[in-house]
């Protein structure tokens, strides 16, 4: 692991000579290397990101040369919205198997996740160009260029969007964690904290989240220098639950009767109230966006581990 760990910090800490011996492919024991990998690979499917990053790091330190544990650690890394360091192994696997499309599909991920959607295009296509009846590229390839077709405004306003949503959900799942569990240490009352994403919790900041379409429309606004209001918490909710809510509401009122008099007037008909008075009854709708498609970042986003 120690001689891992100094090949990850790389010329940032230490310059390597490649005439000294011995290099890599000397040191390599791929068959000491296959316990860890076992290891990392269960981890992974019990979704311990964390455990199995650190098996397959142990891995690589016996095996540098094996592309599966550079693809396997970036899963790892990208599961646990660590994008810039997937982006370094997924990387190092398309250098060590150039026409792999497993690798090439790695870095596009990466590649989304740090919010360069254009180059995460370019990696899909190359993915797809290595085996082009990939389902799992044609899909991911076709979220970038949701992204991409949008002005290069939107896709930084998005990019940061996305990025802060993660932050605010890790920050919640820590201090889910310090309320402690069942016969376990209680750091805090978490009966008294709000984590639904509105306000009143420790921080009493965040708000609630939005969804994808909400963000695309926040974030055209925001490129445009338009007007950036967002939707109130009662208000979060579908499409259809915005027609269902138009469909209950009033559209017509009963005019109020008149002052009595001596004698007393009679009672006249209702009227319909005006067009105007109709707009007023109706909820203010949801910025809505052109469509649902996932940014594929729900749990390990798909990422399965390698054999």
């Amino acid at each position: 692991v120690t001689l891992q760990k100094l090949r990850d910090e790389g010329p940032a800490a230490f310059a390597l000579d490649p005439s000294l011996a011995p290099d890599d492919a000397a040191l390599s024991d791929p068959a000491a290397a296959q316990a860890a990998k076992a290891s990392g690979g269960a981890k992974f499917a019990a979704k311990d990101f964390a455990g199995a990053e650190a098996c397959f790091t142990s891995a690589l330190g016996w095996d540098p040369l094996e592309p599966v544990l550079w693809s396997n650690r970036s899963a790892c890394r990208a599961a646990q919205h660590l994008y810039g360091d997937a982006l370094v192994d997924a990387d190092a696997c398309c250098e060590l198997k150039p026409g792999w499309s497993r690798a090439h599909g790695r870095r596009a991920t990466a590649l989304f996740g740090v919010g360069d959607y254009e180059a995460a295009e370019a990696a899909a296509v190359k993915g797809l160009e290595c085996e082009a009846d990939n389902k799992a590229l044609a899909e991911l390839l076709e979220t970038c260029r949701k992204e991409t077709r949008e002005p290069l405004a939107v896709q930084k306003q998005m990019a940061t969007m996305r990025a802060q949503q993660r932050s605010q959900a890790q920050m919640s799942n820590l201090l889910k964690g310090l309320g402690g569990g069942s016969g376990g240490p209680q750091v805090f009352n978490m009966q008294n904290f709000d984590f639904s994403g509105g306000g009143g919790n420790l921080f009493g900041g965040n708000k609630p989240k939005m969804s994808e379409e909400q963000m695309r429309s926040l974030a055209r606004a925001m490129a445009s220098g338009g007007p950036t209001h967002e939707a109130p918490a009662e208000a979060e909710g579908t499409e259809a639950q915005d027609c269902k809510a138009d469909r209950e509401a009033p559209t017509s009122e009963a005019a109020p009767p008149p002052p009595a008099t001596t004698p007393p007037a009679a009672k006249p008909p209702s009227v319909p109230p005006s067009t105007a008075d109709k707009k007023a009854t109706r909820p203010a709708a949801q910025p809505l966006g052109d469509g649902g498609e996932s940014d594929g970042e729900d749990d390990e986003g798909g990422i399965v581990a390698d054999e």
